[in-house]
């Protein structure tokens, strides 16, 4: 007996694609992900990730946001990989505390004594930090509890799910960019961070100074502790580079020297999808109806949630 069609294929497995699944399956409809790589294998997994809209550009976005930020609420925990954190965000020059964060935040501005040296302006607020490897199981668990099905398979064209589907939405970051010719904005922008054992470190550190190249957040999860970070926009390898991974932890030993006697647990390296807006919006290819949800840069986390919802919307409308 052959399964029914699915209402609807999703094509990609991180953190936008599972979590759009998760809305639709639990509003009843039939979906398959169709995925190159499994979740733990996305650029999702080497997030660092901490609640912060700070890197993408779209209207929505204060909405979108406080849309995760309430789901993390509703789910933190061990099993899920979300904790909220206390801690400071800095900037090297002048720079005005964040307007939009929710009041469940308690931003307040930093006193010159709070912050690091070299820092000139900063807030102390409470956040989510996730756990990635951890997240994204969850977030499969459920999806796949929630009637989902996931599929490996790699698509080189849009329309190779065509007749699968009523509808194809496309979450599949910077895959979207061979997938969708006509879209020349998208850039791939390489993030590579260390993870170390936390030597007892219980508050981030995550740098907002505009135009870096290379940044400064530790996020601490547990026992483990989250050194950070690039923002590399000449290639796409997915491998480590020692160097790079030495100048991260030589950064972050400036905030907090005791990194530097941490053990290395883990590299992780992924290729985030930017673009000059995020693209959430519905089109139609050859006739036949696409959701596009990508191009998040590095806020595809953060923002996850929102913009699944608003892709449940645009379905209903098709």
């Amino acid at each position: 007996m052959t399964s029914p069609q699915p209402d609807v294929v999703i094509i990609g497995a991180g953190v936008s694609g599972l979590t759009t699944g998760i809305l639709l399956a639990e509003a009843g409809k039939r979906v398959l992900i169709r995925t190159a790589q499994l979740p733990a294998e996305t650029t999702s997994a080497a997030a660092g990730a901490l609640w912060d809209h700070d890197y993408a550009q779209h209207p929505q976005i204060p909405r979108w946001g406080r849309r995760t930020y309430d789901e993390w609420t509703a789910i933190q925990g061990p099993h899920s990989g979300v904790r909220f954190v206390t801690g400071i965000g800095a900037s090297r020059v002048e720079r005005s505390m964040p307007v939009d964060f929710p009041a469940e935040a308690k931003v307040r501005a930093c006193p010159a004594g709070e912050l690091p040296r070299g820092f000139l302006s900063g807030w102390r607020c409470t956040l989510p930090v996730v756990d990635m490897p951890v997240y994204l199981s969850y977030l499969e668990g459920r999806f796949v509890a929630g009637g989902g099905t996931l599929d490996i398979g790699r698509i080189k064209h849009l329309e190779e799910v065509f007749d699968e589907a009523g509808t194809v939405v496309n979450c599949a970051g910077i895959g979207a960019a061979a997938l969708v010719k006509t879209d020349s904005e998208i850039e791939a922008v390489r993030g590579e961070l260390v993870v170390v054992d936390n030597p007892g470190i219980s508050e981030f550190f995550a740098e907002y100074t505009d135009g870096l190249v290379d940044m400064v957040y530790l996020l601490p999860q547990g026992d483990k502790l989250v050194l950070g970070g690039t923002a590399d926009r000449s290639g796409r390898s997915r491998r480590h580079e020692d160097e790079t991974a030495a100048h991260i932890i030589d950064r972050c030993a400036r905030i907090r020297p005791e990194v530097l006697r941490a053990r290395i647990l883990e590299y992780r390296v992924g290729v985030r999808p930017e673009r000059a807006k995020v693209r959430v919006e519905r089109e139609l290819v050859d006739g036949f109806p696409v959701v596009h949800n990508y191009g998040h840069g590095g806020s595809g986390v953060t923002l996850s949630w929102g913009c699944a919802e608003r892709v449940a919307e645009l379905i209903d409308l098709t």
